[in-house]
């Protein structure tokens, strides 16, 4: 078996991971009762699935709020879902609800079926972050490209 097909293998198991939870956490997402158990189950999900897949320096978090850099007026602090640390963020602040945006290297809404609603609630926080984080200076390509990601996962839409 070559190389690629290996990795195809993996990424293949992978997406049938996820696909098995989906299935899971849709049917507990129908009792009304049981929906922020379901979106937190989603969130784990694809916290665990980037814990395997990152190298081992990159730490994933839970349920952080993200401090703006620049002036907080106008900052609507919201919660974001998964947060991975970059590998020089001090251990004794990971653990804070609240994160510097300086150490964070990516940010995520997840959801567990990502409809328009979902997705423009989504770019919104991204714009938000990205409108209170100090520019980066040096290369072209630093000052063009946003202090981190900021991005969504869903199970499906």
């Amino acid at each position: 078996m070559t190389e690629r097909n290996r990795l195809q293998e993996w990424v293949g198991a992978a997406d049938a991971e996820i696909q098995a939870s989906y299935s899971e956490n849709h049917a507990k997402a129908r009792d009304p009762k049981r929906i922020q158990q379901t979106g937190h189950a989603a969130e784990h999900v694809w916290g665990d699935l980037l814990e395997r897949w990152l190298p081992p320096q990159y730490e994933v978090a839970y349920r952080r709020y993200i401090l703006p850099e620049i002036d907080p007026v106008g900052y609507e602090m919201r919660e974001t879902d998964i947060v991975i640390f970059r590998p020089g963020y001090p251990t004794a602040l990971r653990g804070k609800e609240e994160v510097l945006a300086a150490g964070v290297l990516a940010a995520f809404s997840v959801k567990l079926t990502l409809d328009n609603a979902g997705l423009m609630e989504a770019i919104a926080e991204a714009a938000n972050v990205r409108r209170h984080t100090a520019p980066r200076l040096g290369t072209p390509r630093q000052e063009t490209t946003q202090p981190f990601r900021y991005g969504v996962l869903a199970h499906s839409h």
